[in-house]
Order: structure tokens, then C-alpha cells, then sequence
């Protein structure tokens, strides 16, 4: 993603602490990297800037700016990115992991198309949008898209586990009516 990245998981993990651990870890880095760097420019009277990438420290200054805004940007609590699912996980702490991503995935669209809105009417007056306001509407679009697809996907898989079941609850009581196995193999 062109602003740092997400947690992604191969499966969905339904258990709350293991998806808040997995989450948290993305932007503890990026906190990590600006404290590691803090101290390079505490006394220079501008931690930040984008500006000048010509010399190490200029470099270093920009990597201190992109960790800051990365981190920060990430923690925003729009399902799928870090911040939503970090939200999910302490929602379905208190709700079925199912309506937690709901709750958080809407949320994520609510807060994505009022994103796309300020991009749209409000391009320069939002310093992080004002770059590049085209990417940013892709950026959020596709944080539309996402999260719905994602919970979409849970609502099916939990379907597929109600069905999975049924048929084990159906053959068990099959399987129950038959007479106990005898050592002996049947006839033929």
C-alpha cells in the first residue's frame, strides 16, 4: 500500500487477542523507528519534514516523518487497516466475532467516504491528502471495498460452519441408530 500497510492474515483469526497482538505489532514499528530517531533531531527545532531528502540526516528526517505519519494514519480505526482491526478485536471481546467486524467494517466505510469527501471538497486544506488527492481517493475507496469483502467472506464462512455442522448432527444420529460393530467382518 502507498501508505505503509496493514495487518493481513492467510485466515481470519476468530480469537480477539491473537488478531490484537498480530495487528498492534505494524504500527508498534513504526513507533520504534521515530524513537530510535528522535533523538538525531530533538534539538534541531523540526523532528519532522519531508522536505529535504538531499543529505543522511535530510533522509533520516524524511524516514522519522513517514514512520510518524505511517504509524499514525494506520491507527485510524477504518476496518481493514491496522486501526480497525484493532477495534475489532476489543469489539469482539464483548460481541460475536461476526457483528464486531460489522461494527468495525462499517464504521471503515462511514469514516472512508467522509475521507473521500474531504479529498474531493477540502484538497488543500488537509495536509496529508493534498500530495496526491487522486491516490488518496483510490486509498479509500479501496477501504470501502475491503472491509465490506471482508465481512461478506465471515458471513459466508460462518454460514458453511452451520451447514458443516447440520450434516454432522444428521449423520451422528444416523450413525447412532446402526447396531454396535461385531468382530466379525459382515458377510459377503
Amino acid at each position: 500500500m502507498p501508505i505503509g500497510g496493514m495487518a493481513e492474515f492467510e485466515t481470519i483469526p476468530k480469537e480477539p487477542k491473537k488478531e490484537l497482538w498480530i495487528t498492534v505489532a505494524g504500527p508498534l514499528v513504526n513507533a520504534a523507528i521515530a524513537v530510535i530517531l528522535i533523538p538525531f533531531f530533538w534539538n534541531t527545532g523540526s523532528l519532522v519534514s519531508l522536505d529535504n531528502t538531499t543529505s543522511f540526516m535530510g533522509l533520516l528526517r524524511s524516514l522519522l516523518a513517514a514512520n510518524i505519519i505511517m504509524g499514525s494514519f494506520n491507527l485510524i480505526p477504518v476496518f481493514p487497516m491496522d486501526g480497525g482491526r484493532i477495534l475489532r478485536a476489543l469489539l469482539a471481546t464483548y460481541f460475536p466475532y461476526t457483528k464486531a467486524t460489522f461494527i468495525a467494517a462499517t464504521l471503515g466505510k462511514a469514516l472512508a467516504l467522509i475521507a473521500i469527501g474531504l479529498v474531493l471538497f477540502y484538497p488543500d486544506r488537509i495536509p496529508f491528502l493534498s500530495p496526491n488527492p487522486f491516490m488518496m481517493i483510490i486509498l479509500f475507496s479501496f477501504i470501502f471495498f475491503a472491509g465490506e469483502s471482508e465481512y461478506r467472506y465471515l458471513v459466508r464462512r460462518d454460514k458453511e460452519d452451520q451447514y458443516i455442522k447440520s450434516l454432522i448432527e444428521q449423520n451422528r444420529t444416523h450413525f447412532e441408530a446402526l447396531p454396535p460393530h461385531s468382530s466379525e467382518p459382515p458377510p459377503l
